[in-house]
């Protein structure tokens, strides 16, 4: 990786475009892509207005670092489809929702670096303007290949600049799986009842939440973590707080009749649980419940 690598972002929703116009008002190299193509720039509305951050047009013949804040179930086939500019010296940094893309990119690129990420920021897109809605932090980690601690201390550092604070952690695994604890409570809950994230708050969502947080512990035992029922609890009452005002990415996905990432984050889990055999019911049902809405939403969209 050179010292000034250029930064592909792959997936211009809001927290693409949050990450990619971050970073483009350093004076970074980076371009952003969705399906259609290269996204010329970012309009960021600002407390002082709005603010246009100018991104690059120009993809390198081989990426240096290719970011992926595709949803969770377009990752893959997002990154593969840039198969043939991916090399031994690309970095694939992975920072979506959801788990189980980790595993189909080793396979499919065995000579590249990968890195683990997880973010908190809130972001909101309407209309091709961005919001960011919510600080949050960047944590990084190792996923695969070939270490270079200084790579990772200096893109870090570069990210940290760009959105404070970001670091990279040696037990990123640790925090992927409390984000996934977090999101597996959070996003199908509100999904399928169509409310705000504060609104879990109420009596009503007690019993499931706490449910949810002790069967989600037992299975990051098994995994080889140690996330009490209480410490989850406690987390996840604490982002409801904190995002009270938001609606989670699968409420809105619900919203719009788009293909959310329930099989990335409720059946990853319910997919692990199976292989250790945990019984995790409250996670199965809600599985099962927004799978039958997906697939109900898919049949009447097509009449």
């Amino acid at each position: 990786m050179p010292v000034n690598p250029h930064i592909t972002v792959l997936g211009m929703g809001a927290l693409g475009q949050l990450y990619a116009g971050s970073l483009a008002k350093l004076g970074a190299q980076v371009t952003g892509l969705s399906r259609a193509g290269t996204v010329e720039s970012v309009s960021f509305m600002t407390p002082q207005g709005l603010q246009k951050v100018a991104l690059s047009t120009e993809l390198p013949e081989l990426y240096d670092i290719l970011l992926v804040t595709t949803k969770a179930y377009q990752a893959v086939d997002a990154v593969q489809s840039h198969a043939r500019a991916i090399g031994p010296s690309t970095t694939i940094v992975l920072l979506h929702n959801g788990m189980g893309t980790l595993a189909p990119l080793k396979k499919r690129f065995p000579d590249c670096t990968i890195w683990l990420g997880t973010s908190s920021h809130g972001a909101l897109l309407e209309h091709g303007i961005l919001k960011h809605t919510g600080a949050g932090e960047t944590w990084l980690g190792f996923g695969y290949g070939d270490r270079n601690s200084e790579q990772e201390s200096a893109f870090a550092e570069l990210l940290n600049q760009a959105l404070t604070p970001c670091q990279f952690s040696d037990s990123i695994n640790h925090k992927l799986w409390l984000k996934l604890a977090i999101n597996s409570v959070i996003n199908p809950l509100t999904a399928l009842h169509q409310c705000r994230n504060g609104d879990l708050n109420s009596q009503r969502f007690a019993p499931q939440i706490q449910a949810l947080c002790e069967e989600f512990s037992l299975l990051s035992l098994a995994e080889g973590l140690d996330l009490s029922p209480e410490f989850i609890q406690q987390t996840v009452y604490q982002v409801i707080d904190k995002t009270a005002a938001n609606y989670s990415s699968m409420n809105r996905d619900i919203s719009a009749r788009r293909p959310t990432e329930n099989n990335q984050i409720s059946g990853y889990v319910v997919s692990r649980a199976a292989h250790f055999g945990i019984a995790v019911p409250t996670h199965s049902k809600l599985f099962e419940t927004l799978c039958r809405l997906e697939r109900r939403q898919n049949s009447t969209s097509l009449l």
